[in-house]
C-alpha cells in the first residue's frame, strides 16, 4: 500500500484547494527539490504541512540514481527536432522588455524578474535536477541562482520522466494537478520508457482512484490548513480502512490494458461502487437518527414521565423526582444512540470519505 506520493513538476505546490484535497488521502507528499536549495517551501500552507511532517523535499543532484538513470532517454530526446530547441537564453534583456512595453534601463531588472515569476516560473528548472552530461551545453543559459529557462516541451518531458523514475525507485505514487503532465506521464508509462525490471502500471491504480475522488470532492479553498492536518490525525484509523477498501476495488488485472482503459475502469468502479456506497452510508446514518428521535420521544413519555408521576401518587409537588428520572432516561438514550451511530461508522470503509465531504467540501460528491 503506497501512502506517500511524489508531486511534480514544481518545487512548491501553489494550488491550495488541490493541495488540501491531496493531503487528506496521502500520509506524506514529496516534491522534487535541488539538493542545494535550503528552504523550498515559501508559502504558509506548504510550510505548515512541512512542519507537520506531511510535506517534504525529495532532493536530487546530477549524480542521483534517478537523474543518471534517465540520461540516455534525455540524450535521445535532445536529438529530435523539438529537443534541439529545448533551451533558450532568457536574459536577452531588451528584447524581452520591448515585447511587452518600453522600460527604462534602471527598471529593467525588476520588470524581468516580475514577468518571469508570474508568466514563466513553471519553465525554470534548476541545473541540479539535470544530468551532468547536459551541463556543458548550458553555459550561458543559467541565471545567478542556477536555474535554466527551458521550453515547455522539454520541461514536460523531462520532469515527467524524472518523476516516474523516482516513484519506481522509492515505491511512491505519482501525483500532479496538471492535465498536460498527467497525459504525458500516461504515455510514458504505456510506452515503457520509464519502466524498470518489468514493472507495470498496477501500482498506479489506487492513485488514479484518489485523483478521481479529489476531482469530485471540491475542498473549500478557504479551509484553514491546520483544520486539514487535525482531521487527518484524528481519523487515522478511518483513513486506513478506506485505503484498504480502495486497494480491494482496484485489484484487477491490467495485462494488455492501455492506460486510458485502466483510467476508464477505475472511473467505472468509482461511479458504480463508491458513490452509491457513500450514499447508502449517509442514508443509514440518517435513518438511525430518525429512529432514535422517534424512539426517544416515546420512551421519554412512557418510560420517564408517566411511571415517575404514577409512583409518586401523581404528586406534581415533587418535580425533582420527575426531573431526575427524565434526565436519566435522556442520558441512557443518548449513550445508546452514540454507540449505535459509531458502530455503523466503524463498519463502513467509507466513513472517512463521508465525513471529509461533509466537513470540507463546498459542492459535495456528484
Amino acid at each position: 500500500m503506497f501512502n506517500t506520493a511524489l508531486y511534480y513538476p514544481t518545487v512548491d505546490i501553489k494550488d491550495d484547494a488541490w493541495l488540501k484535497s491531496a493531503i487528506l488521502f496521502w500520509d506524506k507528499i514529496e516534491t522534487i527539490v535541488p539538493e542545494s536549495m535550503a528552504q523550498p517551501y515559501k508559502r504558509r500552507p506548504t510550510r505548515a504541512l512541512e512542519e507537520a511532517g506531511l510535506l517534504s523535499a525529495h532532493r536530487v543532484n546530477p549524480f542521483s540514481d534517478e537523474v543518471r538513470g534517465i540520461e540516455q532517454d534525455v540524450a535521445s530526446y535532445l536529438k529530435t527536432r523539438e529537443g534541439k530547441k529545448s533551451f533558450v537564453k532568457p536574459w536577452n534583456r531588451m528584447s524581452m522588455a520591448n515585447s511587452r512595453r518600453q522600460v527604462r534601463e534602471e527598471e529593467l531588472d525588476d520588470f524581468l524578474k516580475e514577468r518571469f515569476s508570474r508568466d514563466f516560473e513553471d519553465f525554470f528548472i534548476h541545473v541540479e535536477k539535470l544530468p551532468h552530461i547536459l551541463h556543458d551545453s548550458l553555459n550561458g543559459h543559467l541565471n545567478e541562482d542556477g536555474f535554466v529557462w527551458a521550453r515547455e516541451g522539454f520541461m514536460s518531458f523531462y520532469m515527467t520522466l524524472l518523476a516516474n523514475r523516482i516513484c519506481q525507485n522509492e515505491d511512491m505514487a505519482l501525483l500532479t494537478n496538471r492535465v498536460r503532465q498527467n497525459d504525458l506521464s500516461n504515455k510514458i508509462l504505456t510506452s515503457g520508457l520509464s519502466r524498470q525490471n518489468g514493472e507495470d502500471v498496477c501500482e498506479l491504480k489506487t492513485g488514479i482512484m484518489y485523483q478521481i475522488i479529489m476531482d469530485d470532492i471540491k475542498i473549500d479553498p478557504e479551509t484553514p490548513i491546520e483544520k486539514i492536518i487535525n482531521y487527518k490525525r484524528q481519523r487515522a484509523q478511518e483513513l486506513n480502512k478506506f485505503r484498504q477498501e480502495m486497494e480491494k476495488l482496484t485489484d484487477f488485472d491490467v495485462d494488455a490494458m492501455r492506460m486510458e482503459d485502466i483510467e476508464h475502469k477505475v472511473k467505472q468502479i468509482y461511479c458504480r461502487d463508491i458513490v452509491p456506497a457513500v450514499d447508502d452510508l449517509k442514508a443509514t446514518l440518517k435513518d438511525a437518527r430518525i429512529e432514535w428521535w422517534a424512539n426517544s420521544a416515546t420512551s421519554y413519555v412512557l418510560g420517564g414521565i408517566i411511571p415517575t408521576v404514577a409512583s409518586s401518587g401523581f404528586n406534581v409537588a415533587n418535580p425533582a423526582i420527575v426531573a431526575s428520572s427524565f434526565g436519566l432516561a435522556i442520558g441512557i438514550s443518548v449513550v445508546n444512540y452514540v454507540r449505535n451511530i459509531r458502530g455503523l461508522e466503524r463498519k463502513s470503509p467509507y466513513t472517512y470519505l463521508l465525513k471529509m465531504n461533509k466537513m470540507f467540501s463546498k459542492a459535495g460528491m456528484r
